[in-house]
């Protein structure tokens, strides 16, 4: 084997060993939660929800835009009917301040736990 082909082989296997570490990253635009399921939230900055799962999974909520106040205020979902948080369809608003923001894509960034 060539030296060329050899560190082509080398830069493959580094890159394919790499990727099989990450972490859970499905993506659903217009994935729902059902609120009974989400067992805390936790805002890390103004344009992301992260939902805490019931069974064990975590889903991120990437906000259309920045949404003012909601990492100090909190939020609360403005179709107070509806039994779940939908991607790309629901609104959401602040607690204090009263921003109306809208969802995004969510994201899966942990599966749920085997036994669930």
């Amino acid at each position: 084997m060539t030296m060329k082909k050899s560190l082509l082989l080398l830069s493959l296997l580094t890159l394919t060993s790499g990727a099989q570490a990450m972490p859970v990253q499905n993506q659903d635009a217009n994935h729902c939660l059902s609120e009974h399921n989400i067992s805390s939230t936790s805002t890390p900055n103004s344009h992301t929800i992260v939902f805490h799962m019931r069974d064990g999974s975590v889903w991120k909520n990437t906000l259309r835009n920045n949404c003012s106040g909601l990492r100090q205020d909190g939020f609360v979902h403005v179709n107070f009917g509806a039994a779940e948080y939908c991607g790309n369809k629901e609104i959401i608003r602040t607690v204090t301040t009263g921003s109306t923001c809208a969802l995004g894509n969510f994201t899966q960034v942990k599966a749920a736990h085997p036994h669930s």
